[in-house]
């Protein structure tokens, strides 16, 4: 092989390296944007649920 074809070679590996790496930190960024969201909806279901509970609380007198 020579020198030139081996250099040729390299810079293909390289590039796809280079290629898959992006495709993982675009992966990683779409997935924190799906946690971030996910995050953000639990909140207002977590305190309906605990709004909830606490209207059915067995503990608290249910009579005005």
């Amino acid at each position: 092989m020579s020198e030139r074809t081996a250099r040729e070679v390299a810079e293909a590996e390289f590039d796809r390296h280079r290629k898959r790496e992006a495709e993982a930190d675009e992966a990683l960024k779409l997935e924190a944007g799906r946690h971030a969201t996910i995050v953000e909806n639990m909140q207002p279901l977590r305190a309906l649920r605990l709004a909830r509970d606490a209207k059915f609380d067995p503990k608290k007198p249910s009579v005005p």
